[in-house]
């Protein structure tokens, strides 16, 4: 077997993904690292007699140690153990792509609205942050509460999670970070003033779909960093987490100083 992550290498010059020169090669180029336009491609060489059949599973993931990846690709090298994990997955997105069904007199609307929009909404907005013009990885703070609402019915406890980290990325004078880089939490210190609505905004739509009153009293810790100066807009930079600590219902109201959108609601 060989591998290549050298997209540059694979297709060749003046050459395209239908005609790769890789495909003229009896091994790809084994070169991998940094500086090079990412693919991922492996060359696996099979003999088989005339009406054989087999088949081929290519594993890609991660792992926290180099003992664990062993332990994966020796677990996954059986059949059986792959269909089940595939059956698994499966079953998993179904259930969350099939909570609400929407019935309109246009099929590719039932689709998009369906299954393709809260997909795009958990994989790439939330797991991957990356959107069509928003790649970077980060969280921010408005957008990704704003996206986490289209799952308040289909995975409530990962809204009720992200709530809960995005409360954790606010100051202790109440503002917050406008977006933020994990692990480590880098990110910007700024005076966008809208990010303050959406935080108790998602919290009501939360407890109006799932009733759980109980978040309320999670306690939640502020940000310590240096206030913005009178002619900053922003700042970057990494502040550390403070001592100081919180229940999620004072940083959605006496902390942000805004309207208390949870005012009207029975909070107990």
């Amino acid at each position: 077997m060989s591998y290549s992550a050298d997209r540059a290498a694979f297709v060749g010059r003046n050459r395209t993904l239908g005609n790769p020169a890789a495909m003229e090669r009896t091994r790809l180029s084994r070169q991998t690292g940094a500086g090079l336009d990412p693919c991922a491609a492996l060359q696996v060489k099979l003999k088989l007699a005339p009406g054989e059949r087999t088949e081929i599973s290519c594993m890609l993931g991660q792992a926290p140690s180099i003992e664990q990846v062993h332990t994966m690709i020796l677990a996954y090298r059986d059949n059986l153990t792959l269909e089940s994990a595939l059956r698994q997955t499966q079953a998993w997105w179904e259930g969350r792509l099939g909570t609400i069904q929407v019935h309109t007199p246009e099929l590719a609307a039932d689709f998009l609205i369906n299954r393709w929009l809260l997909y795009q909404s958990l994989s790439c907005r939330i797991w991957g942050r990356s959107g069509f013009y928003q790649s970077g990885g980060a969280f921010g703070f408005r957008d990704q509460l704003q996206d986490v609402m289209a799952l308040l019915y289909a995975h409530p406890q990962l809204a009720r999670e992200h709530i809960l980290l995005a409360a954790s990325r606010q100051f202790k004078e109440g503002d917050v970070q406008h977006w933020w880089h994990p692990p480590g939490g880098a990110g910007i210190r700024s005076r966008i003033s809208d990010d303050l609505l959406w935080l108790p905004f998602v919290v009501a739509q939360y407890l109006r779909i799932t009733a759980d009153a109980g978040i309320l009293h999670e306690m939640v810790p502020f940000l310590d960093a240096p206030l913005l100066g009178g002619d900053q807009h922003e700042s970057f930079g990494l502040p550390v987490v403070s001592p100081e600590r919180a229940t999620l219902f004072e940083h959605c109201s006496g902390r942000s100083r805004i309207a208390n959108a949870l005012a009207t609601m029975d909070c107990r």
